[in-house]
């Protein structure tokens, strides 16, 4: 999100395991995620435009994609 006070670090983040700590948001039915990003902490939408819509208002800091 613009403005997120987290950006510096997600702009360091180079690997799957430093996403550590991070509010992930994707969207249920993504095999990619659910594999590589098991153990984390991971919300699940029903869909792509509920992801960007809980990003817009802050319920997470990032969303992954392969």
């Amino acid at each position: 999100m613009k403005g997120s006070p987290k950006i510096k670090d997600l702009k360091a983040v180079k690997t799957i395991p430093d996403l550590k700590g991070f509010r992930i948001i994707d969207y249920t039915g993504n095999g990619w995620a659910k594999k590589n990003l098991a153990g984390l902490d991971v919300t699940w939408a029903p869909g792509i435009d509920n992801v960007l819509k809980m990003l817009a208002v802050g319920r997470g800091d990032v969303f992954v994609q392969n």
